[in-house]
């Protein structure tokens, strides 16, 4: 049973590893720095001065950024030109919340008010 454990788990990681660096085909992300499969970005954030190095991608990587702190992508603005852009311009594209299984269950498919999506109702 242990042999087929040890066996089974890397199987495991190998596929899922694989299937998320394929990717979806429809998500466009900005240039970023490479990070780990389920680490993402955290481990080249340094606790002492995290926003040093920030500071340093913003000038290799521009302006608009995506970075993976743990497994979610997410967008990163330098520039007050590109900060008004986001909020101002595509607000509702950054308004919600990502929708999980967990908590759909958890809120009546989404539908109470803290898990609600941004709609008119």
């Amino acid at each position: 049973m242990l042999l087929l454990f040890l066996v089974a788990i890397p199987i495991f990681l190998f596929f899922f590893v694989l299937h998320k660096s394929r990717g979806n085909g429809h998500v466009l992300l900005p240039p970023g720095p490479p990070g780990l499969p389920f680490i993402g970005n955290l481990h080249q954030l340094n606790n002492s001065a995290p926003h040093h190095y920030l500071w340093q991608l913003s000038k290799q990587y521009g302006p608009l950024m995506s970075l993976r702190p743990g497994s979610v992508p997410t967008l990163v603005v330098f520039s007050a030109r590109m900060g008004k852009q986001v909020m101002k311009t595509h607000d509702l594209e950054f308004a919600s919340r990502p929708s999980m299984v967990g908590q759909q269950k958890l809120s009546y498919n989404g539908l109470n008010l803290v898990f609600a999506p941004l709609n008119d109702y």
